[in-house]
């Protein structure tokens, strides 16, 4: 089944996942930061979850 999913949450879903994205970033080189660069830029991550 290749139906594209167009219900309210997955096009919600797919919104949030691409302004999540950093696309000055190149995949190829840090995909971590082309994938999470956004998200991360907005979004505070209190020091005691971050990893060390």
């Amino acid at each position: 089944n290749n139906e594209l999913c167009v219900t309210p949450y997955c096009v919600k879903a797919a919104n949030y996942l691409i302004e999540s994205l950093d696309e000055s970033a190149q995949p190829c080189e840090d995909f971590y930061q082309f994938v999470c660069g956004t998200w991360i830029k907005n979004n505070r991550i209190p020091d005691d979850c971050m990893r060390k």
